[in-house]
């Protein structure tokens, strides 16, 4: 059987690309950590969205502060390695081939539990894993704990502050999941280990990016993840009538779009239309359109052809 590798889309716009450019220019690359995540719900035809973009540790008299500057955006259908792959590829390249300096050779990077971001993220060669602690306690959350959750969490808090190198926490965690064991909690303690036991995933701790204020978080994705959402939300309404009338013609004229793209309804796109099946083609059209509508860059939004080895000019 053939394998079926699933649409990509790669999208950056021109002034991400200057603010790319400059923070290049004015911050030393050692200081930079990178933040990857999907995220879902941006219709309801199942589509990812897959955020790249860097975090800053900003130090001033008055304290530190983190900023986030997202500098590519992957859709795709599912949260996969080639999708992940594609995004890393032009995060390490953009500078290189638009401005002329080196690739983008970032030290971390900060992801969730998704061995697709991690392997892919990893063809930087040398660049360190980091796992956003957040996400291990929603996990932590969601298992049967049998009214051990409060403890459990408290534990999993424990080593975020306490351990300061992998093999430390690697030690800590060997000791909670015989801990957790002795109370009742043998399977969970069983997926915890198998999950968070071991690098790269056990690098939650409070200092495992290596950077001075870089914690090992994606609070500042997440942020702009929510922000998008309800951005689409309330865009989605208004561009129903642009999806079933223009949309058409446009989705009639792409190359390599068939019918058999057409496997998935965006009813949340369709609310003041009834769902025809050749309005939308494919539901990533959809995502495109709106959000870099709510960018506010659809004249100059760059979308990549992961058939060609050149990305297109961003002025398209």
């Amino acid at each position: 059987m053939e394998k079926v590798i699933c649409p990509v889309f790669v999208l950056t716009c021109k002034r991400t690309l200057i603010s790319m450019k400059n923070i290049l220019t004015q911050v030393e690359v050692k200081r930079m950590m990178v933040s990857c995540d999907g995220t879902f719900k941006f219709d309801c035809g199942g589509g990812v969205l897959i955020t790249l973009g860097v975090v800053i540790v900003i130090v001033s008299k008055n304290g530190s502060v983190r900023r986030l500057y997202n500098w590519l955006y992957v859709f795709t259908q599912t949260e996969n390695r080639y999708a992940a792959s594609k995004g890393a590829e032009w995060l390490v390249k953009i500078p290189a081939l638009f401005f002329g300096m080196e690739d983008f050779k970032w030290p971390v990077h900060c992801i969730d539990h998704a061995w697709c971001f991690h392997n892919s993220l990893t063809q930087n060669a040398g660049a360190r894993t980091v796992t956003c602690v957040v996400h291990v306690k929603e996990s932590v959350k969601r298992k049967k704990l049998e009214g051990h959750r409060v403890a459990v969490l408290k534990d999993v808090q424990m080593n975020h502050e306490c351990a300061i190198t992998d093999e430390m926490i690697s030690m800590m965690t060997e000791l909670l999941v015989k801990d957790w064991d002795n109370r009742g909690l043998k399977k969970f303690a069983e997926t915890f280990k198998r999950e968070y036991g071991r690098t790269p995933f056990n690098r939650y701790y409070h200092c495992a990016s290596l950077i001075p204020g870089a914690k090992p978080n994606q609070n500042p994705t997440e942020g702009t993840n929510n922000a998008l959402k309800v951005l689409v939300r309330d865009l989605y309404q208004t561009m129903a009538g642009f999806l079933s009338s223009s949309m058409v013609q446009i989705s009639n004229q792409c190359p390599g779009v068939s019918e058999n793209d057409v496997s998935t309804r965006c009813n949340a796109a369709m609310w003041h239309t009834p769902y025809r099946s050749n309005v939308i083609r494919n539901a990533l059209h959809c995502f495109v359109i709106v959000l870099t509508s709510s960018l506010k860059t659809r004249s100059d939004v760059a979308v990549g052809d992961t058939k060609k080895s050149a990305f297109p000019d961003a002025n398209r």
